[in-house]
């Protein structure tokens, strides 16, 4: 089951980034993988900052870092793919002047609005997900407690 979750979260990363990469337009190549970098390193960080704060006030298990890690890998291209090539696109409509000023705020609250939403989720699942994994770390120790003294 971990192989396919990997391999799940791998294809979604490529996906991620080819669509934020192609997103960019007809910029030269160099100009779009390090944009691309920089974007897919943003939503990085953002998902990074959520699961630390989903993380607070709750006991660090042994797995934690591997679980912050497959979250990470699984959540990273989800938002990537979500929001980075919408608001890549839009930006480059209003640099080329094919957007107006209405239809950009519009965009705008839209986006905001979603990520909030987004946001909030991940941060919610996040934390029941270290809880439900500190439980289980709990129940593993008490069972191998049970084990050892009969």
């Amino acid at each position: 089951m971990n192989n396919f979750i990997l391999i799940f979260a791998i294809f979604a990363n490529i996906i991620g980034v080819l669509l934020t990469y192609y997103s960019f337009g007809k910029d030269d190549k160099q100009k779009r993988l390090m944009n691309t970098l920089i974007a897919i390193g943003a939503m990085y960080i953002l998902v990074l900052v959520v699961y630390f704060f989903s993380s607070l006030g709750i006991e660090k298990v042994s797995v934690s870092s591997q679980a912050k890690t497959m979250l990470t890998l699984a959540f990273v291209p989800v938002n990537s793919i979500l929001f980075l090539p919408f608001i890549i696109r839009t930006k480059r409509k209003v640099e080329e002047k094919q957007l107006t000023q209405n239809a950009l705020n519009i965009r705008t609250a839209i986006i905001i609005v979603l990520a909030i939403i987004v946001i909030i989720y991940e941060f919610f699942y996040f934390r029941n997900f270290q809880k439900n994994l500190v439980e289980l770390q709990q129940k593993a120790n008490n069972t191998i407690v049970e084990n050892n003294v009969t």
